[in-house]
C-alpha cells in the first residue's frame, strides 16, 4: 500500500500523512458512504456530536477522522479531516475516484528515511546549515525555528503553520517511541494548505508514489534547497549555479527512483555554466519535464511547442530529444498524456506552487 509503514527493511518511503478536503453538493449519507468505502468503517459506527467547528454546526467522529457539516442546511458543503493517525488506513486511490466532488485544503507529504549511515544526519544538521546561510530560499530567518523534545529528539520548522507551505524535519522514531536510537527514523514533512494545496492536487492528480515523488522533488528544489557551493556573484536566492549539499542530494535522487524517467540522463550535461542552450534546457526541465500537459497548456498545443523550439536557439530538436528522451515516448491515451505507464497530468497552474 502507498501509506504502509516501514517494516525496517526499507531505506526510505513516501506517503500522504494528512489530508483535509471538502465535499460539495453531496449529502452527509453519501459522504459517510464514500468514507466507508475507503476503509473507515460503516456509517452506523460513527459517533455524532451536535457541536461543530470552523462554522459548521455538527460533527461526526470515527477514530481520529473528523467530518464537519450543518444538518440544518445552513451550509451545504461537508469538510473531512484525515490526520496522520488514520490516513494510513485509508485507500486513497479509491477516495480519488470521487475527486470531482471535493476540493483539498491541506495535504501533508511525508518522506521517511531509515537508518541512514551518517553521524551528522539529524534535524539539527539542516537547522545549522540554514543559520549558516547555506540554503537557497525566500524564507525569512525568523520563520525557521527548532524545538527540543522532552523525549530526546527535536523538530525543525521551515515556514509558519499558518502559511501555504511549511517543511518539518523531525525524529519520528523518537516521537512515536518506535525507535530507541536517535536519528534512526527521520521524517521530512511538507505541509501544503489552502489554494496551494488545491493547485498541487489539481487536474487529474492521484496519490500515487510517482506523483508524490514528483511533488516532493519540486518542493525540495523550489521551496528550500540546502547547498554547499554557489557562485558568489549570483543573487543569494538564485539556485541556478548552486551545488546541492550531499545529504540533500541523496534525498533528491532517492525521489527520482520513483519516477519513470532517468534524471541523470536529463541533467547530466547541464552542470557547466554560461551556456544559453543548457540554461534553456535546465529551465524547461525544472518547469515542464514533469508534465507534458503543462507544456501543452503553456504553448497551446504540442505542435506549437515543437515549432517554438525549432525557431529558437535550439536550432534543431535533435539535441533537445537527446537530453529529454522521455518526450519521444509520449502517447495520448484517452485524453491523458502517458510516458510508458506513467501518467503526466499536472495542471497548467502547477507552476504556482513551485515558484
Amino acid at each position: 500500500m502507498l501509506n504502509e509503514k516501514n517494516n525496517n527493511k526499507e531505506e526510505y518511503c513516501i506517503s500522504i500523512d494528512w489530508l483535509q478536503f471538502t465535499f460539495h453538493k453531496l449529502s452527509i449519507e453519501q459522504v459517510l458512504s464514500i468514507l466507508h468505502k475507503i476503509g473507515l468503517g460503516a456509517p452506523s459506527s460513527w459517533a455524532y456530536m451536535n457541536k461543530g467547528m470552523y462554522g459548521y454546526k455538527d460533527r461526526y467522529l470515527f477514530d481520529s477522522a473528523i467530518v464537519l457539516c450543518s444538518l440544518d442546511g445552513s451550509r451545504t458543503d461537508i469538510h473531512v479531516s484525515l490526520p496522520g493517525s488514520i490516513v494510513h488506513r485509508c485507500d486513497l486511490m479509491v477516495l480519488w475516484e470521487y475527486s470531482a466532488h471535493f476540493t483539498v485544503s491541506r495535504i501533508d507529504l511525508a518522506y521517511d528515511v531509515f537508518d541512514y549511515d551518517c553521524d551528522d544526519f539529524c534535524p539539527r544538521y539542516f537547522y545549522d546549515k540554514f543559520k549558516a546561510g547555506e540554503v537557497v530560499t525566500l524564507l525569512a530567518p525568523s520563520s525557521v525555528r527548532i524545538i527540543e523534545s522532552l523525549k530526546g529528539g527535536c523538530t525543525v520548522y521551515f515556514g509558519s503553520p499558518q502559511s501555504d507551505r511549511m517543511l518539518r524535519i523531525y525524529d519520528k522514531g523518537i516521537e512515536t517511541g518506535e525507535r530507541e536510537q536517535a536519528n534512526s527514523w527521520i521524517r521530512f514533512e511538507y505541509q501544503i494548505r489552502h489554494e496551494q494545496a488545491q493547485v498541487l492536487v489539481g487536474g487529474n492528480f492521484v496519490p500515487s508514489p510517482e506523483k508524490i515523488s514528483l511533488a516532493l522533488r519540486f518542493l525540495m528544489e523550489h521551496f528550500i534547497k540546502f547547498v554547499f557551493e554557489r557562485t558568489e556573484a549570483q543573487d543569494p536566492h538564485a539556485c541556478r549555479d548552486c551545488k546541492m549539499d550531499s545529504l540533500w542530494l541523496y534525498f533528491f535522487d532517492k525521489l527520482a527512483d520513483k519516477l519513470s524517467f532517468n534524471r541523470q540522463i536529463v541533467l547530466g550535461t547541464l552542470s557547466s555554466t554560461g551556456n544559453f542552450l543548457k540554461r534553456k534546457l535546465e529551465w524547461l526541465y525544472n518547469q515542464c519535464a514533469g508534465s507534458v500537459s503543462f507544456v501543452v497548456n503553456l504553448f497551446g498545443s504540442f505542435d506549437n511547442f515543437l515549432r517554438s523550439f525549432e525557431s529558437s536557439h535550439f536550432k534543431s530538436l535533435n539535441g533537445f530529444f537527446r537530453l529529454h528522451p522521455e518526450f519521444l515516448n509520449v502517447e495520448l491515451v484517452g485524453g491523458t498524456f502517458m510516458i510508458d505507464d506513467f501518467e503526466l497530468d499536472y495542471d497548467s497552474q502547477g507552476e504556482a506552487i513551485f515558484e
